[in-house]
């Protein structure tokens, strides 16, 4: 079975980022990138998606958070992981509305990424 990954990032080295450590621990996976919280809702509820990874302050503040809380909010349990700045406000909020966890982009730890979204892609 094809596994699909989306990647909600609007800045550019940290979309590639996250491509490239996608790509490169999982080369079967089928990778795409949005740069937007509306294009994330738009693509997640519309497709097949084995996984979600996305920033929080895209083309506005909270964008992710309020994407993760559509996405949600239309019974879509796709696992979703966040990486972004963000206070332990954010982070609290992400859990609560469901993100299946939280990066920091300050301290990001990519083997522990790895580890957490290999469950859902292998």
């Amino acid at each position: 079975m094809l596994k699909n990954v989306i990647i909600a990032e609007d800045h550019l080295s940290w979309r590639g980022i996250c491509v490239d450590l996608v790509k490169s621990s999982f080369p079967d996976v089928q990778v795409d990138v949005v740069e937007t919280g509306s294009d994330l809702v738009r693509r997640v509820l519309e497709g097949d998606y084995s996984l979600v990874i996305s920033d929080n302050d895209m083309e506005e503040e909270d964008a992710g958070l309020k994407a993760l809380q559509t996405i949600r909010g239309s019974g879509n349990n796709v696992p979703l992981y966040m990486v972004s700045s963000g206070s332990s406000d954010v982070v609290r909020k992400a859990l609560c509305y469901g993100a299946n966890g939280f990066y920091k982009k300050e301290n990001f730890n990519s083997d522990k990424l790895l580890e957490d979204i290999a469950q859902h892609l292998q």
